[in-house]
């Protein structure tokens, strides 16, 4: 059994950030035999009984779940790619069912079939290889034709231009490449969402461009120079084991598939080598329960019941390292290091190193590194109760998966 995370509990108040009350010694009420997953809660059916009728609708017999429908056996996989990491492919986070199997140390990598920099072409193929055992699960290369539906620019704050490709065959494939792009840098995210429901069966975020050669960034380094980037972000975001009000003014359930937006804040100190960033929360949109609309949770003009603060109001944290390189068959520069939510408020927690994120500075204007780009990973979970002058159990946790890119500009 699964005890649900309860909201309620945690928005009450103690004279410790992120504690909550002695209610949560009383679990009665969370005792249903339920299960709960990313996106609905799963109680057992019904049973009969003897002479008093049932506990469920029926007046002699309990009543049984309804049987889904068995999706076809999933033929979109195959692929054979052996790109290797070099300067003409592109640092890629590849993501299964919302997890990620690369890490700090082991980025995938991945090819365009057209710079995004020259704009939007009428195709474009994705060719990745994972570096993991599992590459070849993955859908081969195809061929994807340009989505005019998906637009030609994004409100994201820094305003990138924008496209969208998409391969689809009914129960046989169904594949998206969204590619956004500045004056230097690009980012894309892909989804392979074949039989795959709400959780993408396969995903991956990547991001290349003009990268700031190595004599420029060797001259910032002896400089000491710093840097700061201001710009946006954008995500897709899971989130499960959350209780929902019993409001019905809470018009979109806190377990749900998201899509996020926001500010980013980002520093490269290129003496030291650090590289830090703060990417901040503007809008965080989901259907809502009835499945008629996207709701955006944070939107004030809203009711403040959808809005989940300790998801939506805390930070991810960026921190790194950068690296550079002579080498003719590797990008002049890196950045390697991992991602988290802000922990200072709320109380989130995660395994150390196992958020990966990655970054590279683009453009050779002036100083050069005028923009810099990377997309992160990050899996983790808020405890409750916490702390205080009581000991601890009726252990709860509520969990965020959540994967994007990030960008910024020098002013």
């Amino acid at each position: 059994m699964r005890i649900l995370f309860s909201l309620g509990m945690l928005a009450v108040s103690t004279a410790l950030s992120g504690c909550v009350s002695n209610t949560l010694d009383s679990l009665s009420s969370l005792s249903t035999g339920c299960t709960t997953t990313a996106t609905s809660v799963s109680c057992p059916s019904g049973t009969s009984t003897t002479g008093g009728g049932t506990t469920g609708t029926t007046g002699t017999t309990g009543t049984t779940g309804t049987t889904g429908t068995t999706p076809p056996p999933n033929t979109n996989f195959g692929n054979t790619s052996g790109l290797t990491p070099s300067a003409t492919t592109d640092t890629t986070l590849a993501l299964e069912s919302n997890n990620a199997i690369s890490t700090q140390g082991n980025a995938a990598v991945s090819k365009l079939s057209s710079s995004p920099l020259s704009g939007s072409a009428a195709t474009q193929s994705f060719t990745i290889n994972t570096r993991t055992a599992s590459n070849g699960s993955w859908p081969v290369t195809k061929s994807m034709d340009y989505y005019p539906a998906g637009g030609t620019t994004s409100n994201l704050v820094d305003t990138p231009g924008y496209a969208e490709y998409r391969y689809f065959k009914k129960g046989a494939f169904d594949e998206e490449l969204q590619v956004w792009n500045w004056t230097n840098s690009y980012a894309t995210q892909y989804r392979d969402v074949t039989n795959s429901g709400t959780a993408p069966l396969h995903q991956a975020w990547s991001f290349g461009g003009n990268y700031t050669a190595q004599p420029a960034m060797a001259a910032l380094k002896t400089a000491n120079a710093t840097a700061n980037y201001h710009g946006s972000w954008t995500a897709t975001a899971q989130t499960s084991n959350w209780t929902d009000t019993t409001d019905v003014n809470q018009t979109v359930s806190y377990n749900n598939n998201w899509r996020v937006t926001g500010t980013s804040a980002l520093t490269a100190n290129f003496g030291t080598g650090v590289f830090t960033g703060t990417l901040h929360s503007t809008n965080w949109w989901a259907l809502n329960k009835t499945g008629t609309k996207f709701v955006d949770a944070m939107d004030t003009s809203t009711t403040i019941l959808n809005r989940l603060d300790q998801v939506m109001l805390a930070d991810v944290k960026l921190g790194g390292t950068i690296t550079t390189s002579t080498a003719a068959n590797a990008h002049p520069n890196q950045i390697n290091g991992t991602a988290n939510m802000d922990n200072t408020t709320y109380g989130w927690i995660t395994t150390a190193g196992s958020n990966p994120m990655y970054g590279g500075f683009f453009g050779n204007t002036g100083a050069g590194a005028n923009e810099v780009a990377g997309v992160f990973a990050l899996d983790t979970a808020i405890p409750a109760p916490t702390g205080g002058d009581k000991p601890i159990n009726s252990d709860l946790r509520g969990f965020l998966s959540m994967s994007g890119m990030f960008h910024g500009t020098t002013p």
